[in-house]
């Protein structure tokens, strides 16, 4: 039933909210399941579709906060109630279990407010994925119509309403990292504080999963070769990340510095009748970045798929650009690999 659910949730915002983030969805119950590895599908379920209410809502953010504060009660019941009865009509339907029913209602009409143990393990793990997630989209696309102040106060409130400890210790990185683009004259560096944070947030994810990996800073490098040069390793170890964009989404491929693009071998894979590279303006919209930073993750890090090459299973390290053109990574590929569970094909050549 979670498999329907993620189908239901991502067929009612593309209707109605073409340009939601669903990576939102998939790491709150990420973080659920690291909050308690036991939790149930009905957990899970109400994990990811605990926002389901905005699919349907007709106002914008922007409207709907322009005159209330985030945790505005009477919108939060709304929000919370619509959310319950929408997920509890989709799985009366498909004949889910009653008693499941009733849990996964009573959860996600308390995600905003939490109030009982499964009610504030959902809410918990919604702050954990916003804070990492959402934050710095909200910071670049909402502050200008919402003002700066107003969208602090919607991180600061997803921080604050954490109810246990072990997730408030899993949030409080995500948290300053969010801060952070707070600072200096924050309104006419928000894409440079965004390159610092898309490597804060690397680094966090990496240290969440004890993963061992090496931090280098050196001169901006423009080229993957100036790149292997500046890290001291051969160009082959490099993970060169492309966003392309195929049968009308952009995806990001991920391929040895060594290798070119092979456009033929994407064709045929997505069964598509042309690619092409993203450009500039888009990669800054869609990623934040600009060419020659971006890093070899997808979802949590960047909104997108993510495919690797087989070229990339060749070398035991894998070293990239971090979300910035003067820092960079090394770390085990094999390490790697178990992190971001890519889809692995064939898209390169000599």
């Amino acid at each position: 039933m979670l498999d329907k659910i993620k189908q239901f949730v991502k067929e009612s915002f593309e209707k109605f909210s073409p340009r939601e983030n669903f990576a939102h969805f998939e790491r709150t119950v990420f973080w659920l399941l690291q909050l308690k590895p036991d939790a149930d599908e009905a957990m899970q379920i109400a994990a990811y579709a605990h926002d389901i209410a905005r699919a349907f809502r007709q106002e914008t953010t922007e409207d709907v906060f322009q005159g209330k504060d985030w945790n505005d009660p009477e919108y939060l019941e709304i929000h919370q109630n619509a959310g319950a009865e929408i997920v509890k009509k989709f799985l009366e339907e498909n004949g889910y279990p009653n008693d499941k029913i009733g849990r996964i209602a009573q959860m996600i009409s308390r995600h905003e407010v939490g109030g009982d143990e499964e009610s504030d393990l959902v809410m918990d793990a919604d702050s954990i994925s916003y804070l990492e997630v959402n934050a710095a989209r909200h910071i670049q696309k909402l502050s200008a119509s919402l003002g700066k102040n107003k969208v602090k106060e919607k991180i600061d409130w997803m921080f604050e309403r954490i109810a246990t400890e072990e997730a408030r210790k899993i949030a409080e990185p995500f948290y300053k990292s969010a801060l952070q683009l707070f600072e200096d004259e924050w309104r006419n560096k928000v894409h440079e504080e965004y390159d610092s944070f898309v490597f804060e947030k690397i680094k966090t994810l990496l240290d969440s999963h004890a993963i061992e990996y090496k931090l280098l800073h050196h001169e901006p490098t423009k080229t993957s070769k100036e790149s292997a040069e500046a890290r001291g390793e051969d160009l082959s170890v490099g993970g060169k990340g492309l966003v392309l964009k195929v049968n009308g989404s952009f995806k990001l491929f991920v391929l040895s510095a060594a290798k070119k693009l092979d456009s033929n071998a994407i064709e045929k894979y997505f069964h598509a009748k042309g690619i092409r590279f993203a450009t500039a303006e888009e990669l800054m919209q869609l990623t934040g970045l600009v060419p020659g930073s971006v890093p070899p993750f997808g979802r949590p890090i960047l909104d997108l798929e993510l495919y690797v090459d087989n070229s990339i299973l060749c070398n035991k390290r894998i070293a990239f650009n971090a979300g910035s053109l003067t820092d960079s990574i090394i770390m085990s590929t094999e390490d790697y690999l178990k992190l971001v569970s890519p889809e692995i094909f064939d898209f390169s050549k000599d």
